[in-house]
């Protein structure tokens, strides 16, 4: 058995590729904890059966370093040019 620690800002993906190095067992954690893929759930740990996959190693190391764990909803204010509405401020010139 593993634990899965979720962060704050974390979906499943996000914690399947911190802790097994790819999404390949995504979906089996998932259907294991009865939650989708794309779900942000509140930070705590979670207990699987699942193994990462041994080629991952250095993929898993690097995103458990602090300064590198995913988080696809960190709660930053949105910023560049993505936020901006044509005609109402968004300006080209």
């Amino acid at each position: 058995m593993q634990d899965i620690v979720i962060s704050n800002g974390q979906n499943v993906l996000d914690a399947m590729v911190q802790y097994f190095g790819d999404l390949e067992q995504a979906f089996d954690f998932a259907l294991e904890q009865n939650l989708s893929v794309s779900d942000f759930v509140e930070p705590g740990v979670f207990t699987t059966a699942l193994e990462p996959n041994k080629a991952n190693v250095k993929i898993i190391e690097t995103l458990n370093k602090p300064e590198w764990i995913p988080a696809t909803n960190d709660n930053q204010e949105p910023s560049g040019i993505g936020i901006g509405a044509i005609g109402i401020d968004f300006e080209i010139g």
